[in-house]
């Protein structure tokens, strides 16, 4: 789900176009770690993190726009959040860097952002289906 905060009173619409998924992976025996997917695109896992073979991974993209004829910057944070299952078990969402780092946006010119994120997990916590809310604050600055 996407919270969207503004910090400025320009009105300003935020589309997620792409939800943000890991693939399939597991942890490997009584080690923690943690699997990233980057703001292009790549996979990588740490520590007791085994990836397995699949297509469905890919990073966050939104597109942002607003109906101002002054041209605004967009920045992004990228806050950390604790993803649970139905027993309670948690992991922790961390949101990577967006690219761009600073996007441009103004009327009839929407920019997109891209954001990957990194999951840790800790040894001991269940397998299965995970889920939860970030709240992403989008930060606007007048040039």
């Amino acid at each position: 789900m996407l919270y969207l905060h503004c910090t400025n009173a320009q009105t300003i619409t935020v589309t997620n176009d792409q939800d943000l998924k890991f693939g399939s992976f597991y942890l490997s025996g009584i080690s923690s770690g943690s699997i990233s997917i980057s703001n292009n695109g790549d996979r990588s896992a740490n520590g007791g993190v085994v990836i397995l073979p699949s297509t469905v991974y890919q990073p966050w993209i939104f597109t942002i726009s607003t109906d101002s004829e002054t041209q605004m910057l967009v920045t992004v944070d990228n806050p950390s959040t604790n993803l649970s299952n139905a027993n309670g078990d948690q992991i922790t969402l961390t949101a990577g860097v967006s690219n761009p780092a600073v996007a441009n946006v103004q009327q009839n010119s929407p920019a997109q952002m891209v954001i990957g994120g990194t999951i840790s997990i800790s040894n001991g916590v269940a397998q299965g289906f995970y889920t939860g809310d970030m709240l992403l604050t989008f930060s606007l600055y007048h040039e």
